[in-house]
């Protein structure tokens, strides 16, 4: 196999550090984060991301598209890294998801996003003077 795009190899980096892939991502997850085809991030990794998929990742998870094509420059939009910076889970390390396959990383998801949907159910109940309480 050959080596990756050096802009790509940064680009897998900063996706990883920002929570948003595994550290065994592939092409498929690459491409459902910044959805687009499998195809088009096999040609990035030949021949480097376009500037229309540089402005999309920085939109997806905040890398920075001028550190990813010159490697200069902060990782991410504002100069920190958005794990630890925006990462609101202080008893949960997103390496610990990281590690899951994707289809469990998908339940994961699953499941927090009905949790969460729950308690904005519960504070906007809570905020309109109904006593229910969101299961």
């Amino acid at each position: 196999m050959k080596a990756l795009h050096a802009q790509m190899e940064r680009l897998y980096q900063a996706a990883r550090e920002s929570g948003r892939l595994s550290g065994e991502a592939d092409q498929t997850e690459m491409a459902r984060l910044l959805n687009v085809a499998p195809q088009n991030v096999h040609n990035w990794e030949k021949r480097g991301p376009s500037k229309e998929a540089l402005l999309d990742a920085q939109a997806a998870f905040g890398v920075n598209a001028t550190w990813v094509l010159s490697g200069s420059g902060p990782m991410f939009v504002g100069g920190s890294s958005l794990q630890t910076a925006e990462w609101p889970f202080r008893r949960l390390d997103v390496r610990r998801l990281q590690r899951l396959d994707a289809e469990d990383r998908a339940y994961v998801e699953g499941k927090l996003e009905a949790v969460v949907e729950a308690v904005e159910a519960r504070i906007q109940a809570e905020k309109s003077g109904t006593t229910e309480r969101a299961a």
